[in-house]
């Protein structure tokens, strides 16, 4: 099984991730957000989660260009209500929500991992901000691959970094240089979608 890829291009080509993981809607619909996002926590086919981009029509299952998009003065209102749905999704889920755009025009949220993120690490990642130092986002990302192996994509999607690069240099090489983590794969460093672990070896990062 792919990771999710956090790249908009790369998931609207549908060359990484299965059909079946994605779903586009024209306009915000709360109903259905909530439908998608519940089968995409059920993981009835253990497809690891999923996205749901809204902004683009969609027509026998792919996406229909150009774009429609979403007004950018309605984001931070369609935010809101995606939480306030996500919490009445029992057991609770917290999908992931990125805004993007594509062609100038899209925006994106996506559900993102079968798993919800622990409630206290959460709360530790909305509080960063832009005054946040390097030793507080070090010691988040410690945190999350204590929870759970990551790969740099999947780490920069749960903290809504956009660079994956700077990531890498400035956070989690530093980190497996001073032993805070370690590779999933030692033997290849430079892996494309190598995965980090500040514990054991999760069995999740070694599917295919």
């Amino acid at each position: 099984m792919t990771a999710l890829p956090v790249n908009i291009d790369e998931l609207l080509k549908g060359q990484i991730v299965e059909r079946e993981r994605l779903e586009f809607k024209e306009g915000w619909n709360p109903e259905a957000y909530m439908r998608t996002v519940s089968a995409f926590a059920n993981d009835a086919n253990n497809w690891g989660g999923g996205y749901l981009i809204f902004g683009i029509k969609e027509e026998d299952g792919r996406p229909v260009f150009p774009p429609i998009g979403l007004s950018l003065n309605k984001i931070d209102a369609i935010q809101k209500e995606m939480s306030d749905c996500s919490y009445r999704i029992r057991p609770q889920y917290n999908p992931v929500l990125v805004p993007d755009s594509f062609q100038d025009k899209s925006k994106t949220h996506q559900p993102a991992g079968g798993e919800s993120l622990p409630n206290a690490l959460q709360s530790k990642i909305e509080k960063l901000n832009k005054r946040s130092n390097i030793e507080e986002i070090q010691s988040i990302i410690c945190d999350l691959c204590a929870w759970k192996s990551l790969t740099a994509q999947e780490i920069a999607q749960v903290l809504n970094r956009k660079d994956k690069k700077h990531l890498v240099t400035q956070y989690l090489t530093p980190l497996v240089k001073s032993g805070k983590l370690k590779y999933v794969y030692p033997a290849r460093g430079n892996l494309p979608n190598q995965a980090y672990t500040s514990g054991g070896i999760d069995p999740w990062t070694l599917k295919d």
